[in-house]
């Protein structure tokens, strides 16, 4: 996550691929990583990129890259998922 405006917890925000966009939602996690909860769904796969924009589109604020398509559903802030995660964020 490459965010030009802080963002803050559960942010509502419309979230760009390709030629489509749904809205959605932001957790925040640490650093720069961040969960995406989309309103409706959206055909993703790894290392996509997206823009995220503020809910009444005027604003861009972040660009973000797919690193998992199916997060589980718990221990999402447990530190050796998140080391995990950021690994793969850097790869």
């Amino acid at each position: 996550l490459q965010t030009h405006t802080p963002l803050t917890q559960w942010q509502p925000l419309h979230i760009h691929h390709a030629a489509s966009h749904v809205t959605g939602r932001v957790s925040l996690l640490e650093d720069n990583l961040a969960e995406l909860v989309f309103d409706t769904p959206l055909w993703l796969a790894d290392n996509d990129r997206l823009v995220l924009r503020d809910i009444s589109a005027r604003n861009t604020l972040a660009g973000a890259r797919v690193v998992m398509l199916n997060p589980p559903r718990r221990g999402k802030r447990k530190p050796e998922y998140l080391q995990w995660l950021a690994s793969l964020a850097r790869a």
